[in-house]
């Protein structure tokens, strides 16, 4: 057998072991939203409602007294998926450019690599996949304008800014705006992400993962 059937049937193991990491971000998502609808979490609900009514002035999270009030949004469920969105997303971000690493160790004349490359972290894997290894990236998709689109925008706002969304970021809230599975808090102006967006998410970056080059 050629060297090429080799390279093509191990680049089919990848992309199988990625959609294998992809099943198991599902059972986590499971895990959440089990625990969420539980018995265990609506007891502590009910019982901090007890503890609101008899000192309804006694803070539950003094950090974020002027943002999430817990009742009213589900603070504690917002923090878990938020958990689970970051971590897919960098997930993604670093298959990606593990992929990069190791077409560039593949090719003897390519020394330039993804890390050499400026701008965000995905926006380098698409000029590397385009402009360094000259291979098809699916730039164009549905999925990839999410991915490099709302999804990277909602990433640095939850990471760089508390979740706070500005007045100014009208694209941001307008990808918000679209999307069932979020929403705007009406006084601290917080995204907040309920449980629909979590499996759109996981379901768009699976179809992403279909249209890689591997």
């Amino acid at each position: 057998m050629t060297n090429d059937y080799w390279a093509e049937a191990f680049e089919g193991i990848e992309r199988e072991i990625l959609l294998m990491h992809l099943g198991l971000f599902e059972q986590y998502r499971n895990i959440i939203e089990d625990f969420l609808e539980g018995e265990s979490f609506q007891k502590a609900r009910e019982e901090l409602g007890i503890r609101r009514q008899v000192d309804p002035e006694t803070p539950i999270f003094k950090e974020q007294e002027d943002l999430l009030d817990f009742e009213e949004v589900g603070y504690f469920a917002d923090v878990l998926r938020r958990s689970f969105f970051i971590s897919l997303y960098e997930f993604l971000e670093f298959k990606l450019k593990e992929e990069c690493r190791y077409r560039q160790r593949k090719k003897d004349d390519v020394l330039l690599s993804v890390s050499d490359i400026s701008g965000s972290g995905l926006n380098r894997v698409k000029i590397y996949f385009t402009k360094v290894l000259r291979i098809d990236f699916p730039a164009n998709s549905t999925e990839w304008g999410k991915i490099n689109g709302g999804y990277r925008q909602l990433r640095n706002c939850i990471i760089h800014k508390g979740s706070k969304v500005a007045e100014s970021e009208k694209s941001l809230r307008g990808f918000i705006e679209r999307e069932p599975g979020l929403s705007l808090h009406s006084d601290s102006g917080t995204v907040i992400i309920h449980k629909e967006f979590c499996k759109e998410v996981l379901d768009t970056v699976e179809k992403f993962v279909w249209l890689l080059p591997f």
